[in-house]
């Protein structure tokens, strides 16, 4: 008879692991959401639980290296200003990534940014929403030699001078954004900053004129979002941009001067919350040719993209994503996508893999004239079976159909939901069903 042997195993400790394994671990417990320095969080927390742990967490510089501030009231003692100066020493040479917000000026609130700007040698990614007259008064003593990513916001009086990011070698990623209601737009001739080196500029409410003179500066940019663009002229120039990805929302400004400046033979991600015009039908023409995925937001330019010819113009198209659909949106670009009867190979985006229509407003979201064109345009671009030979075309890996969830509920038909479920069964992932508050798709019997 074979005996086995009996061995007592001892549980490791966590006292019993190496100094540089526990700090591993502590690096693990900081939070990832961007909070205010608190002693019921990592790191603080960490050195009131032994002696041992103390000590090791004092000698972790990197579990010091991020540091979030909201100062959202008047500082009327100095306690904020000695915990970031101990905070920063703790850190000693480690990157530094900031989130920093004062929405008051005072003489505390002044040292305690130039205490943060005494570290800027140090500073990797950093987020600052201050007074222009904050701003203003600091100069970088040490430099920005590692930043790489710069979100700014101001408020107050603006003035003529504003901080220099010129020294910043690094810097690719730079965002201008407005936060709160008596928070203004950095202007885009104040701000020296080296266009030339950015690959992502992000800006809220910037002119058609900045706009246009961000990308004719910006020589290396790959990815721009414009948001909320405000009204103006853009120059009368003629740009060729390397963007790869754009993504431009404005809810009523007349952008037919931006499209008209503007050619982009590499764009590969386009998102456009826009009104259409012929100056976009154009740039749609001469820019499409590589684009991989389509994003558009609202009724207007969903139409329009089931009515134009911008699909026909986009062969290498693989996601197509419409927001905000009506019936007719919907309809007309069902229609467009499903192929002829003596063609068995799609004509229009023969590539597309994935098609998103979420938020659809219409109510019946989709009504019984949409059945037959939508599974006839999903059954078109299935993956064949094998008496059906090689794919002709990409498949349709993805669908997805989501509406706006009203006080109604809405139960789709049984011959739709069974046409749906049999292109599952072929290997498409479907979701259909009303939207949740998260902008989830919930489930009608097709998950």
């Amino acid at each position: 008879m074979a005996t086995t042997t009996s061995t007592t195993s001892h549980p490791i400790r966590i006292h019993d692991l190496p100094v540089e394994i526990v700090g591993a671990i502590f690096t693990h417990c900081i939070p990832f959401d961007d909070r205010h320095p608190s002693q019921r969080d990592a790191p603080l927390l960490l050195g009131r639980v032994c002696a041992r742990w103390r000590c090791i967490a004092l000698s972790t510089p990197l579990l010091w290296s991020r540091l979030t501030l909201a100062v959202t009231r008047p500082l009327k003692s100095a306690g904020l200003l000695s915990l970031v100066r101990v905070w920063l020493e703790r850190g000693q040479n480690s990157a530094l990534s900031l989130n920093v917000r004062v929405n008051f000026d005072s003489a505390i609130s002044q040292a305690l940014v130039h205490l943060l700007i005494s570290r800027s040698a140090r500073w990797l990614d950093a987020k600052l929403v201050l007074s222009y007259r904050c701003l203003n008064s600091l100069p970088f003593p040490e430099g920005l030699p590692q930043l790489r990513t710069l979100t700014l916001g101001c408020w107050g009086l603006v003035d003529e001078d504003f901080p220099a990011f010129k020294s910043a070698g690094k810097l690719r990623d730079v965002r201008l954004e407005i936060v709160g209601h008596k928070h203004t737009l950095p202007p885009y001739h104040q701000c020296i900053i080296p266009w030339s080196q950015l690959t992502r500029f992000t800006a809220v409410k910037l002119g058609l004129a900045e706009c246009v003179r961000v990308l004719a500066a910006g020589k290396g940019l790959l990815e721009c979002r414009f948001l909320d663009v405000a009204h103006g002229d853009a120059p009368e120039l003629q740009l060729t941009c390397p963007l790869e990805i754009l993504e431009l929302t404005s809810a009523h400004t007349n952008l037919s001067s931006l499209w008209d400046a503007l050619t982009m033979p590499r764009l590969r991600k386009l998102h456009l919350g826009v009104q259409p015009c012929p100056a976009l039908d154009a740039f749609i023409q001469r820019s499409s040719t590589s684009l991989r995925s389509l994003t558009v937001t609202g009724p207007q330019i969903a139409r329009h993209v089931g009515r134009s010819a911008w699909l026909a113009e986009m062969p290498e198209l693989a996601q197509l994503n419409i927001r905000g659909a009506d019936k007719e949106a919907s309809e007309s670009l069902f229609y467009l996508l499903t192929p002829n009867d003596d063609d068995s190979r799609p004509a229009i985006l023969p590539n597309l893999t994935d098609l998103l229509i979420t938020d659809v407003v219409s109510r019946p979201p989709v009504p019984l004239s949409l059945y037959d064109p939508l599974l006839g345009a999903l059954r078109a671009r299935r993956w064949p079976t094998v008496h059906e030979g090689p794919p002709q075309s990409a498949r349709l890996g993805r669908f997805a159909f989501g509406w706006v969830r009203g006080d109604v509920e809405f139960a789709l038909g049984a011959r739709f939901v069974n046409g749906l479920k049999l292109l599952r069964e072929d290997g498409m992932f479907v979701e259909v069903g009303p939207m949740d508050s998260v902008g989830a798709i919930g489930s009608q019997g097709t998950h």
